[in-house]
Parts: C-alpha cells; sequence; structure tokens
C-alpha cells in the first residue's frame, strides 16, 4: 500500500535516569513511586504485558529501593522506560537523589526529592467528604449519620456534630454558611430533597427540611450557599433553600443549573459557579447571588469531573479527571468565564493515578491542588505548571464513580496541612512552608498537557490540548 512503519527494536544510551515520580517524600510508609529513563534494562526486556523484577540496583540517597520493577515502554512508540520502586522512609527535610544501576551501565540525577516534615494516618471509616472550618480551625468529616469533627493541633478526633434523630436521609454532601454560624448538610430522604441545619457550637438545636413538592429528586450531590445565606441545590428540580425564613423555591429559571453538575462558591459567597459533569459541551457558568442570572459558556470536547474556586472568587478551575485514566486535564477560567490557560505536564515525570473530586486553591490563590490516587498535585494556578507533586504515605480513596462531587480533600487556613480521605481512614500531610510560599520545582522539559491511560500503556491527548491549539490559532 505504499506505507512504511518504523519501529525502535533496541537503543543503548547507556543509564540515563530523567525523571521522577514525585519531588516531595513522606518521611515513612513506603509508598509506591517511579522513576523514568533511558536504558535501564536491554530492550530485549521490553514486555508491555508483564512487569518483570528489575535485576539491577536503586538507590534513593544512601538507602536501597525496596522492589524495583520494571514497567516497560512509558509513552506508546518512544523508549523511554520505567520503573516502579518502594521509597525508603527519610528524616524531614532530607534531600536526596537517585542513582541506578543496570548491565548497561551507571546513572544518577541529583536532589530529585525531599521528605516533608510529618506524615499521620488517623484510622476511621465512612468518610464522605472533608470541609474545613477556618472560624474554629477544626475539620469536619462527613458520615452517614454524623459529622466527626478532628482537631487539627492535636490531630484527635472531638464530638461530633450529631444528626437529629428525625433525618431519615442519604447525605453527601455539606457546606458551611460564609459566616460559618451553619453547616448545611444536604441529601435524599427516599425520593425527596432534604437538608439539616446544624449549629456547629451545639448551641441551636438541629432542623430537618424536606421539600415534598416533587416526589423523584435526583443530583443533588453538591450545594453552594451565598452570601445572602441563600442554598443553591442544582438538580432535578433546581432548589433554592433561605435559611432565613426557612422556605425552598423552585421558580429559579435556572437551565444551566440543570441535569449533572457541580456548584461551588467562593469563601464569602460572593461568587458562585457550576460546570457540566462528563458532558462534551464542557459548558461552565458564573451566577449572581444577588439576581439569580446566569452566564455561561461553552468550551465543546471538554468533560468536567470537578470543579474549584479561589478563595476571592476572582478565578475558578474546571479540572476532568476521569476514572480510568491518570491525572488531570485543568481549565482556569477568571469571573467572566474567560479561558486563561491549561495545565502542562513535565515531559519525563507524567502522572500514573487517576483523581477523585476535592481539587482546591491554596488559601491565596495562588495555587491549584488537586489530589490523585497516590499524590497530590500543586499547581501554579498562573502558569498552568506543576509546582510539586507529593506523594502520601498510602493511596488515597479509590478513585470514585464520575458523578462523585463531594471534596475529598480540604487544607488549613494557611495551606501548610493538607487532609485527604485515604484507605485506612484520614492522611494528615504537612509541607515543608505554606503552598502559596513555596518555590516551584525545576522539572525536567515539558510537554503539551497529556494523559496516560492507567499503566502508562498509551499516551492520550487532553480536550484541554486541542482546545489550546485551538485558541491559538
Amino acid at each position: 500500500g505504499g506505507d512504511t512503519e518504523v519501529a525502535t527494536e533496541g537503543v543503548s544510551y547507556g543509564v540515563d535516569p530523567v525523571g521522577f515520580g514525585a519531588n516531595l517524600l513522606p518521611p515513612s510508609g513506603n509508598p509506591i513511586s517511579y522513576l523514568f529513563g533511558f536504558g535501564f534494562y536491554p530492550g530485549s526486556q521490553l514486555n508491555y504485558q508483564t512487569n518483570p523484577p528489575f535485576t539491577g540496583s536503586l538507590l534513593v540517597g544512601s538507602q536501597p529501593a525496596s522492589n524495583p520493577t520494571q514497567i516497560g515502554a512509558v509513552w506508546s512508540g518512544t523508549t523511554q522506560e520505567g520503573l516502579t520502586f518502594q521509597v525508603p522512609g527519610g528524616s524531614p527535610g532530607e534531600t536526596v537523589g537517585v542513582n541506578v544501576s543496570s548491565s548497561l551501565g551507571n546513572g544518577s540525577l541529583s536532589s530529585v526529592a525531599t521528605y516533608y516534615p510529618a506524615a499521620n494516618i488517623i484510622p476511621a471509616s465512612g468518610l464522605l467528604q472533608l470541609l474545613y472550618d477556618t472560624h474554629r480551625n477544626l475539620l469536619y468529616a462527613l458520615k452517614s449519620n454524623e459529622v466527626a469533627v478532628l482537631n487539627p493541633s492535636t490531630l484527635q478526633w472531638q464530638s461530633p456534630i450529631t444528626f437529629p434523630s428525625n433525618a431519615p436521609g442519604t447525605y453527601d454532601t455539606m457546606e458551611l454558611t460564609p459566616d460559618g454560624s451553619e453547616l448545611v448538610v444536604a441529601g435524599m430522604a427516599g425520593t425527596e430533597p432534604q437538608l439539616l441545619v446544624l449549629d456547629p457550637d451545639g448551641v441551636v438545636a438541629p432542623a430537618v427540611f424536606t421539600y415534598t413538592g416533587y416526589t423523584n429528586g435526583s443530583g443533588y450531590g453538591s450545594i453552594a450557599i451565598t452570601a445572602d445565606n441563600q442554598v443553591l441545590m442544582p438538580g432535578d428540580p433546581d432548589l433554592l433553600f433561605d435559611l432565613s425564613t426557612s422556605t425552598f423555591s423552585t421558580n429559579l429559571a435556572l437551565p444551566v443549573l440543570s441535569g449533572s453538575v457541580v456548584v461551588r462558591a467562593s469563601a464569602d459567597g460572593s461568587h458562585v459557579y457550576e460546570a457540566q459533569l462528563n458532558d462534551s459541551g464542557g459548558e461552565v457558568s458564573t451566577l449572581d447571588p444577588s439576581t439569580l442570572s446566569v452566564q455561561s459558556e461553552s468550551f465543546g470536547y471538554l468533560f468536567w469531573t470537578d470543579l474549584a474556586v479561589s478563595p476571592d472568587g476572582s478565578q475558578f478551575a474546571a479540572v476532568d479527571t476521569p476514572t480510568g485514566f491518570a491525572g488531570d486535564a485543568i481549565g482556569f477560567f477568571d469571573s467572566n468565564l474567560h479561558y486563561l490557560n491549561t495545565n502542562v505536564y513535565p515531559r519525563f515525570s507524567p502522572p500514573d493515578a487517576p483523581g477523585f473530586p476535592g481539587a482546591t486553591f491554596s488559601p491565596g490563590g495562588k495555587v491549584l491542588v488537586v489530589p490523585l490516587g497516590d499524590s497530590i498535585e500543586l499547581w501554579d494556578a498562573s502558569q498552568g505548571t506543576l509546582m510539586e507533586r507529593v506523594l502520601t504515605p498510602e493511596s488515597l480513596q479509590a478513585a470514585s464513580p464520575d458523578s462523585a462531587v463531594s471534596p475529598m480533600m480540604a487544607l488549613d487556613s494557611t495551606g501548610q496541612t493538607i487532609f485527604a480521605i485515604s484507605q485506612s481512614g484520614l492522611t494528615v500531610i504537612t509541607l515543608p512552608a505554606p503552598m502559596d510560599q513555596m518555590s516551584p520545582m525545576q522539572w525536567p522539559p515539558v510537554a503539551s498537557a497529556a494523559r496516560a491511560e492507567s499503566g502508562f500503556g498509551v499516551t492520550i491527548v487532553s480536550h484541554m490540548a486541542a482546545l489550546h491549539a485551538r485558541l491559538q490559532k
């Protein structure tokens, strides 16, 4: 047919490590990370079906890494290779390099990662959502029948915020009012939308409010509370609950808030945004809390699974972390729905795990934080470049269904402590400094935003990269 295919059978570079999986490591836990490079093993050993043990040696700092394993070619059609291994424990603040040896020679990378100050895993079960209360400096963890309360200073659970006895519903999301006086929990009582209004201080008795005008409600996976204490509940039907009068409204004329969406508000409730979920229209909207008028824009061929709003509401980020794919694609927008930027991964340090709900901005709005299954990524919100990848001491919550939007990660008021739901409970990570003050990591050269299918088997160019190219034209 006149076509020619060229395939690489084997290339010898010697041994040349070029990229590391994460640049902030837990001092304990021995999680799995990655080393990327060339010449780790002869080309004849490349195997796309199995991951054979590595016959060479791998040192992290001066310590041998446990269970180094080959993962074949990282990117389809290239000779870039990878190794998985268990990270040895280290001293907080210690900076380490890596050294790898094989039958083809030796190679090293210096100062590739630093051990962060602390990683704690607090046993817990049944956690559905995390929310940090900046008014009281407490962490709230939603459960099916209560809100657990953690004191971040002592890392001890305090007395929970209990649900009233007449609350028979299934609850999956919660939000604080901007002034912190009320905690609103939303869910369904059978087929009827239901709200619980709780007092975090325990002074006012909890109250239950059920919307009975519709018997087949659905879609209440997220809520947002405006500056004048209006609770927006996008779903079917769209609902508005006035906390001042304890009444529901349905005549909102908010067509963009129908169907499967996620809605978030700024810290003071002055800005409200929403994103259409898992729909190729890529629609994002802004809602005026005072008039409830809506402005929408569509960005075709984009899919959103999460949404984060900066503390002052001046910008927001729509995030795509679909189940079954590693990493995330991000659209950064200003308050007028102008598309500003997308994210760009380092070429030689690709993501390796899918994400889950919980993307959030740092307290100063300079950093977007996105949780993945084995790490937490810190993105420069103005440049769209990866600042840090924080390896977690254990795997975080397994990838959620694409319809889930309740945040499973939260930050403290300084942006130095990260809380995330993990396999055995709650993981608490202390960073070397508040993330707004951290200097970005100098990663190896970058490539256009792309996402690799789990296992590094196939590279799939993200919709964001395609959009970026069209906008440049």
